[in-house]
């Protein structure tokens, strides 16, 4: 792989220092290691979600086994995740999650709502809930839980996770700094060797601003290139326009503001003050504090700017941008890093999964211990025809209180299968997994997981916590 140069050694120095700066208002550990030439650069990204998928996580967890693995060959390594603080508040994981409930839907969304006039607002600057707000949906998490028969170990793992989410709040200034420090420290307590840092520091302090001059002195270039790898590779993005630019100006007024270039200026209209911005870019590091890469341009600019070689992609939209930000590294003769991402199921129970199983078992007349070796759609199915039989018998005798009840049973039987289905197919908060596991049994399974073999850059793999649930899971699949 190849050495880090003069300009990439100086930027990790700074990405360090601001990595420093977010540990300290954290508190989480942090450990300084000045790199050289031959330092190994990992690094992954993601938006700072409220509570989010197992899948950030695993990210992270990417991230520090990469490290790790080098260090043990005796090779200088980094790791690096940074934090989209400054996207758009258009999607609700930001601030609320999924959380497996024994009801229709199969879940229960735990966290807040964002208002009609902020969805189009950054969400650093987005402030934090008030305190009378933020004590009610932490409230609904704890009850959401002791509605459940719980054990004393998950009661105190969920009581940690409250108290983890308590002191993020109080350090916090704004909402997506709550996130970012939960999601850092759950990650200490996975022992996870990772630096964090905020995109939106990147920013303040004009890290990369060099790069960013090479794609804007020819944003003709660099939107052709765009366009054709959208072609070459028949990816579902939208073309862009011959004078768009590949980034935001931040509105005063909380809003991002897609700007075009227009004769050496980047002008455009904010969508919620209606104010008209114009930008003289031979002027850039004047408000480059106020500006932020899309997601293509990140990736170019990022993976030259601190000489990446290993990046850790999720695997949705990361991967298509990705391709096109490869083809354009290309072109420019920047960077190219080898890209990974981990795509897989997490087969546990927690406490509704527990729920379901055990009224499924109930409206079966079957020991919920027995559910793996009972024929359960054989049973369901007697069920049901015992049920109509008696239904019919009882319609016969005009007994409508009997009628009334075995029709009820009837379709508490199909009630109960469609939740047992949709809690069981629901991906949820990690804190569902973190709360029914435990940190030890998640770092052992994860890395179980991807101690096996693993080719090709997209690693699928499920994590099966238990063997029993991962035929359970099965089971409930396979109910008709």
């Amino acid at each position: 792989m190849p050495e880090l140069n003069r300009s990439q050694l100086s930027n990790i120095e700074l990405i360090l220092k601001i990595t420093e700066d977010f540990s300290h208002d954290a508190e989480i550990d942090f450990k300084y290691s000045s790199p050289d030439k031959k330092t190994l650069v990992i690094e992954s990204g993601h938006q700072p979600n409220f509570l989010p998928h197992a899948g950030l996580l695993k990210k992270i967890f990417m991230l520090h086994l990469c490290r790790k693995r080098a260090n043990d060959k005796g090779r200088d390594a980094i790791a690096l995740f940074g934090f989209s603080d400054y996207n758009l508040c258009t999607t609700k994981l930001l601030t609320q999650n999924k959380f497996p409930a024994f009801n229709k839907l199969g879940y229960e969304r735990l966290g807040f709502k964002i208002t009609e006039r902020d969805v189009w607002k950054r969400f650093d600057y987005l402030m934090k809930p008030t305190e009378d707000e933020w004590e009610r949906a932490v409230q609904k998490i704890s009850s959401h839980y002791k509605r459940y028969p719980i054990t004393p170990d998950t009661e105190l793992r969920l009581t940690d996770i409250i108290e983890t989410l308590e002191d993020c709040y109080k350090r916090a200034k704004n909402f997506s700094d709550i996130n970012a420090f939960f999601i850092s420290k759950i990650s200490n307590k996975l022992a996870l060797n990772v630096s964090f840092f905020r995109y939106s520091d990147i920013q303040r302090k004009g890290i990369f601003i060099e790069r960013w001059n090479d794609i804007i002195s020819d944003p003709g270039q660099y939107n052709s290139i765009y366009n054709s790898s959208i072609e070459h590779h028949h990816l579902d993005i939208p073309l862009c326009d011959t004078d768009s630019l590949p980034f935001w100006y931040h509105c005063p007024c909380g809003a991002k503001v897609q700007v075009m270039l227009n004769q050496g200026y980047a002008t455009g209209i904010c969508r919620i003050c209606t104010k008209k911005h114009e930008i003289d870019l031979n002027k850039l590091k004047d408000v480059f504090k106020d500006l932020s890469p899309n997601a293509v341009a990140r990736n170019v600019i990022f993976s030259e700017g601190m000489g990446t070689h290993i990046f850790i992609s999720g695997t949705g939209g990361w991967l298509e941008y990705s391709k096109i930000s490869d083809n354009i590294s290309r072109r420019y003769g920047f960077n190219l890093p080898v890209t990974i991402s981990w795509k897989g199921r997490d087969y546990y129970t927690g406490p509704a999964h527990e729920a379901a199983l055990t009224e499924l078992a109930r409206i079966c007349g079957i020991k919920r211990a027995n559910i793996l070796i009972e024929d359960i759609t054989r049973t369901i199915k007697d069920k049901r025809k015992e049920l109509e039989e008696r239904a019919a018998d009882a319609r016969e005798k005009g007994k409508k209180n009997e009628i009334k009840k075995y029709d009820g049973d009837h379709k508490n039987i199909s009630t109960s299968i469609d939740i047992s289905k949709a809690i069981f197919t629901s991906t949820p908060s990690f804190i569902d997994i973190l709360v029914s596991q435990g940190i030890k049994k998640i770092g052992e399974s994860w890395i179980q997981t991807l101690d096996e073999n693993n080719d090709g850059s997209v690693i699928i793999k499920d994590v099966v916590y238990d063997s029993e649930a991962f035929n359970i899971y099965k089971k409930i699949e396979g109910i008709v």
